[in-house]
């Protein structure tokens, strides 16, 4: 019954992700592939709300009010000027007896039933793994920032304030600011889902499917745009999605639950398929989407934007010389293209230097990096086209298939882009994996972890190894053709090859979903008998009282399944003098007047003792055992329990 609720909650997550975007895209009138429309249609819907919540907070509570009226004020004025267009298009035609070019720039290329069907393939395969190594749809992941966007989504539903400049606050304790920026896009779209069956069958359902979906859909976007005339490598393309390439899965699961930062990854294809692939639609039209979905990538996450930057560096550099060179032919214009260079170097330069000086920044650079890792493992992360380290390492048929593909590519004009991207990524990843001073320091804005852009390096590598893949399939069909035997051997073959690393990789994930989900996993955030003592808690405590225990433990999740006031509420809290010395001298609890007299100002009320919290910090508070005395047992479930604080009455 359960899985049969999921379900249902994952068409609401589809409609909520897709339908704004949709509702964008055809209003502005776009033309492209069903692929295209679909892929673009999450990272327009993230841009159209991430910007609504931030133009609308403090005017409009942010809900499913506020999300549809940004949608009609981004729709509605741009249908009647389109109608307005049309009626002087058709008396043009009247008077002249001539129709009127679209605009479009190539012709749409349908695509078929298979390419339906791998693309169906490569999203099920994702979300059957992730379905039978979490066991049940409603359990917590054992991560380090879960907790806080899952605790994001209650406290945008508890304040009516989406917007990316407050979500900070999440993670501060009452009555302390928290202002900055943190991306909250996902979040504000997650927020518009109602919690059923429960908030954490929610949130996982929010972010298993869109994620899955957007990957395989995006990829397969970026071919068609890199490789327009070859539409067998796009159904090659939707089934390597799932072939041991890094997933953006894999940064939601353990140890770290990157959820905006998978999301924002997850959609750099399909962004970086508008920007530089084949236009199939008016100029216009294409960077007025593609500005909306890039303002989706900045307001889920700036790294995204970021990659997608630094990929289509070649192609920016390339275009603008291009068209600097065109323009410069006309001696009138010179001083306009003069003035114009300038004033977008120096626009971009004035951006760069107020972006680093912000604290964001410089907590971000300021990140403990990883450590570099030796030349020949760096080189097998790249074949195994999985710099996450959490495929098993089986990805080479599209680690090894993307550089023959890249030879292959450079001989079409209009995907040498895709190329020049791809080379431009991997020599990115080798000097930030490198113990080169200078080199290794690039990855800073990634917190120094390219494991954050292994996907985007994934998605570059796949439409690559498709090209390889399709060659070769070609070929062999012809050698059995020749040799009287049926193409089909080629297919299977073929098949064969991809499904075992399909296979390895598939149960790789199973098993890292497992570690991150199961009830039965080491150092587990909360087993089935202590979730269901969570939602028991609901009708067990008093609202308007916190409750006080550890960050890794099952306490940080009350608020987001119950609405119920926490202490710590996320490990990012940065403590107050009362948190702390309630920290130091809680033993003390019934023999010590100050320490009531915080937890009054607190609103403390309860205390989640549990013995096995999944992790610690010194620095944090680790209640593994109860007070001698001043409690009553309110309930307990699995290794936790939960105490009302009868001393401070």
């Amino acid at each position: 019954m359960e899985w049969w609720e999921a379900a249902l909650a994952s068409v609401l997550v589809v409609v909520v992700f897709w339908l704004p975007g949709t509702a964008v895209l055809a209003a502005w009138g776009w033309r492209g592939t069903w692929v295209s429309w679909a892929a673009l249609a999450p990272a327009t819907t993230l841009g159209l709300l991430g910007t609504a919540a931030v133009v609308l907070d403090g005017t409009l509570p942010w809900g499913p009010g506020a999300a549809c009226l940004a949608v009609v004020a981004v729709t509605v004025p741009v249908l009647a000027a389109r109608r307005l267009a049309a009626h002087r298009r058709s008396a043009e035609r009247y008077r002249t007896g001539r129709g009127l070019s679209n605009g479009a720039n190539e012709p749409v290329v349908p695509g078929g039933r298979a390419l339906g069907t791998w693309i169906a393939v490569g999203v099920l395969v994702q979300l059957v793994a992730v379905g039978v190594g979490m066991g049940r749809p409603g359990r917590l992941a054992t991560a380090y920032d879960t907790v806080v966007h899952l605790n994001g989504i209650a406290w945008i539903r508890e304040t009516g304030s989406g917007s990316s400049l407050t979500f900070p606050q999440v993670a501060a304790l009452p009555g302390m600011p928290a202002n900055g920026f943190y991306g909250a896009a996902w979040h504000d779209a997650a927020a518009l889902l109602p919690s059923w069956p429960d908030a954490a069958a929610t949130f996982n359902v929010a972010t298993v499917v869109p994620l899955a979906a957007a990957w395989t859909l995006g990829v397969v976007h970026l071919t068609q745009a890199a490789l327009p005339h070859r539409p067998r490598v796009w159904s090659w393309a939707a089934a390597m999605t799932c072939c041991g390439a890094a997933l953006p899965l894999y940064l939601t699961m353990r140890p770290e639950g990157m959820v905006p930062n998978a999301m924002g990854v997850a959609l750099v294809p399909t962004v970086l398929a508008v920007v530089a692939g084949r236009p199939s639609t008016t100029t216009g039209r294409r960077l007025g989407v593609a500005a909306v979905a890039a303002a989706g990538l900045a307001w889920t996450h700036p790294n995204a934007l970021l990659a997608t930057a630094l990929v289509l560096a070649p192609w920016t550099v390339t275009t603008v010389h291009r068209a600097v060179r065109r323009t410069w032919q006309e001696p009138a214009r010179r001083a306009f293209v003069a003035g114009g260079v300038v004033l977008a170097g120096g626009v971009a330069a004035a951006a760069v230097a107020a972006v680093a000086r912000t604290p964001l920044f410089e907590l971000v650079v300021g990140w403990p990096a990883e450590p570099p890792v030796s030349p020949l493992e760096a080189v097998v992360h790249l074949l195994s086209a999985d710099a996450t380290g959490m495929a098993l390492g089986c990805g080479f048929v599209v680690g090894a298939g993307s550089v023959a593909g890249g030879v292959l590519a450079w001989r079409v004009r209009h995907s040498r882009w895709l190329v020049l991207a791809f080379v431009t990524a991997v020599a990115w990843y080798l000097a930030a994996t490198s113990a080169v001073p200078v080199l290794t320091a690039v990855d800073a804005p990634w917190y120094g972890e390219p494991k954050r852009f292994a996907p985007v390096l994934a998605a570059l590598m796949i439409p690559l190894a498709a090209l390889t893949v399709e060659t070769a399939w070609r070929r062999l069909r012809l050698v059995a053709r020749r040799e009287g035997r049926s193409p089909a051997v080629a297919t299977l073959a073929v098949v064969a090859l991809l499904a075992a690393p399909a296979l390895v990789s598939t149960g790789g994930l199973v098993g890292l979903v497992r570690s991150t989900y199961g009830p039965d996993a080491a150092g587990k955030v909360a087993d089935d008998a202590e979730l269901a003592m969570l939602h028991r808690l609901r009708t067990e405590l008093a609202p308007d009282r916190a409750v006080l225990g550890s960050p890794f433990s099952g306490a940080a999740d009350l608020y987001a399944l119950n609405g119920q006031p926490v202490v710590p509420r996320t490990t990012d809290v940065a403590e107050t003098p009362e948190l702390t010395y309630v920290r130091e001298h809680l033993h003390v609890l019934g023999k010590d007047d100050r320490l009531c007299r915080n937890l009054a100002a607190l609103a403390v009320g309860y205390l989640y003792v549990d013995p096995k919290p999944w992790d610690q910090r010194p620095d944090r508070t680790d209640v593994r055992e109860a007070p001698a005395q001043g409690l009553r047992l309110v309930d307990s479930g699995g290794t936790a329990s939960v105490y009302e604080i009868t001393a401070c009455s």
